[in-house]
């Protein structure tokens, strides 16, 4: 057992500096004037974007969104040309 006057070892000072999520000059000294190897980094704090960045944003989204939907449409009109142009192919098609 490790007594106030006593040295402890790396070891246990280390678990120690994990299990308390201190670091070990924490532990050895007191002190919290050195930051843990322990500790996590904070997160950034999220930037808002600028009303302009948003607007550009949102205009992009929905010149996309347009796109998609007509090329879906594009698509679909060429399938059903393709089954309406070939159904004299089709069994039982009249």
């Amino acid at each position: 057992m490790e007594g106030a006057q006593g040295r402890p070892e790396v070891d246990n000072v280390v678990k120690l500096a994990q299990i308390y999520r201190v670091s070990t000059d924490f532990i050895l000294m007191g002190s919290a004037s050195v930051p843990s190897v322990c500790e996590t980094p904070s997160a950034p704090a999220p930037r808002e974007l600028s009303r302009e960045y948003r607007f550009a944003l949102s205009a992009l989204m929905v010149i996309a969104g347009t796109a998609v939907v007509f090329l879906l449409i594009v698509v679909i009109l060429t399938i059903l040309s393709t089954i309406l142009t070939s159904g004299a192919d089709i069994p039982g098609w009249k």
